[in-house]
């Protein structure tokens, strides 16, 4: 029998820098904190930025 990890790596359906920097810090605020509770709060003021800047959503 062997060991294997699986190995994620990250996909994009669009990659564009706020959607990407968004998408770090969350990671970041993840890898630091376990509490879902707090992962949320932590991560509140980034959503509220990602959705006041709308220029990063496609063209409809």
């Amino acid at each position: 029998m062997t060991n294997t990890e699986a190995q994620y790596h990250d996909e994009w359906l669009l990659d564009v820098p706020l959607l990407r920097e968004f998408i770090e810090q969350v990671n970041e605020v993840r890898q630091r904190e376990p509490d879902p509770q707090k992962i949320v709060a932590a991560i509140r003021p980034h959503f509220a930025k990602l959705l006041a800047d709308q220029s990063w959503l496609p063209d409809s």
